[in-house]
């Protein structure tokens, strides 16, 4: 498991930084977007935790740091306590099309209440009853494998194009051309987060989702433009 990282980073060290193990003098350089953890693995879910940073690694001993973007401030957000991790779980459960998905996914979401509950002391856990409208695993299944969801490079002609349930969905470009960018995603006016998923093997079955401040979601499928 990573160790988590100091509330804060030391500046940019230049082109002969000192390795703090062995002393020597040269180390290579590598740009980390936000997010990335380590060398293999990316934590989309708290993203300030593991902010754009330059890593850096001996060459001698291979012994590695990471040092602040140059220009940028290198304070980053405290670590999330246990309740806020199991907060942040139990909320994006409780997203619209995710707790009201099949009576799985409502089970997880009271499990996750009930465990928040318990953690933050006594409080009796506010449990959610089957979705009046019913689950969407009981809907019939979308077609969305029309080009209309592949996203375009900025600055070409945008036709209006619609997620699953109907919305106009083509303010997300820029969103995800962000997010492939590896850029920090601008969320609009009365979004509050995003998720992505991303299939190498079928990048069509690839999804973004926007969040908003009702607790609504917006899924757009989305691929890479060749």
């Amino acid at each position: 498991m990573a160790t988590p990282m100091p509330e804060t980073l030391p500046p940019f060290s230049g082109d002969d930084p000192t390795c703090p193990k062995c002393g020597n003098r040269e180390a290579s350089t590598a740009w980390w977007r936000f997010g990335r953890i380590d060398g293999e693995h990316v934590s989309l879910a708290y993203p300030d935790l593991w902010p754009e940073r330059l890593h850096r690694e001996c060459l001698r001993c291979s012994y590695g740091w990471d040092e602040a973007v140059v220009g940028q401030s290198p304070t980053i957000e405290p670590a999330p306590t246990v309740v806020d991790k199991v907060r942040h779980l139990r909320d994006v459960q409780g997203w619209n099309g995710t707790w009201n998905f099949s009576p799985y996914m409502l089970g997880l979401f009271n499990g996750l209440e009930l465990a928040l509950s318990v953690l933050e002391g006594e409080r009796e856990p506010v449990y959610r009853d089957e979705p009046e409208d019913g689950y969407h695993c009981d809907r019939p299944t979308p077609d969305m494998s029309g080009p209309e969801f592949l996203p375009v490079p900025a600055g070409d002609d945008v036709e209006p194009t619609v997620d699953v349930y109907g919305e106009d969905t083509s303010w997300m470009i820029p969103l995800i051309q962000q997010y492939m960018n590896g850029e920090r995603v601008t969320l609009p006016a009365g979004a509050v987060s995003y998720s992505a998923s991303f299939n190498r093997s079928d990048p069509l079955e690839s999804t973004f989702t926007v969040e908003r401040e009702d607790g609504s979601t917006v899924t757009r499928k989305w691929s890479v433009k060749p």
